[in-house]
């Protein structure tokens, strides 16, 4: 009997969704799902929801919205920099199409503007350097990254790869689009080898929720 209590205990652990440190509920309200986290250093606002945080440990994708002080010139002074450099004769055309591409992203007037994680946690590497989501209709959304552009670690035999990327309105919009159609959606990370996962519907639910609050779709 004190066996079958243990078994329990344990997968009851198991399927508890951990709080990441510093993350407060947004309201009171019972059902809140949507958690804050402020960042007085940088004067940023992480802001997450409850069924996305189970990504930041397991291999899923996860959604979150950055909120910067209206006080911040954060933004404002990484592009000023981005446009001096535009200036500088020594760089070649490669570089000025990136700087270019990146200053043609939107700014946000609400200051707010979302993220996104890939992650990857497993026992052995994939070296994934491409992320494709597929909905229902064969229709697909593709990032492709070098190795550099990701964080990886080894902790106790884990492995982790993880890439995080700015979304742009376009890539909200696209991604609100599938999550919120009938069917199934799913993602692969692809490289060396590559996985497979399929969305739940409260993953699905909790990225529509998040790209809601920065966008009216």
């Amino acid at each position: 009997m004190k066996r079958s209590w243990l078994i329990l205990l344990l997968l009851l652990f198991v399927g508890c969704t951990t709080i990441p440190s510093g993350y407060v509920k947004i309201s009171n309200d019972p059902n809140e799902k949507i958690y804050k986290k402020y960042d007085e250093f940088n004067q940023v606002t992480y802001y997450q929801h409850y069924e996305l945080f189970n990504a930041i440990s397991n291999s899923s994708i996860n959604v979150y919205i950055v909120e910067r002080n209206s006080n911040s010139q954060a933004i404002e002074d990484s592009r000023a920099k981005l446009e001096k450099i535009l200036l500088d004769t020594t760089i070649d055309d490669s570089q000025k199409n990136l700087i270019s591409n990146i200053l043609d992203l939107p700014v946000p007037t609400n200051n707010q503007y979302l993220r996104c994680e890939f992650i990857y946690e497993a026992g052995s590497w994939i070296f994934f350097d491409k992320v494709v989501i597929l909905n229902q209709d064969g229709e697909k959304m593709e990032w492709t990254m070098k190795s550099y552009d990701k964080d990886t670690n080894v902790n106790s035999g884990i492995v982790r790869e993880e890439y995080d990327v700015m979304l742009t309105d376009i890539d909200a919009k696209k991604l609100y689009d599938f999550v919120s159609s009938p069917g199934t959606v799913k993602m692969r990370f692809s490289g060396k080898y590559y996985v497979d996962y399929v969305f739940s519907t409260k993953q699905r639910a909790a990225i529509m929720k998040l790209i809601n609050i920065v966008y009216d779709f």
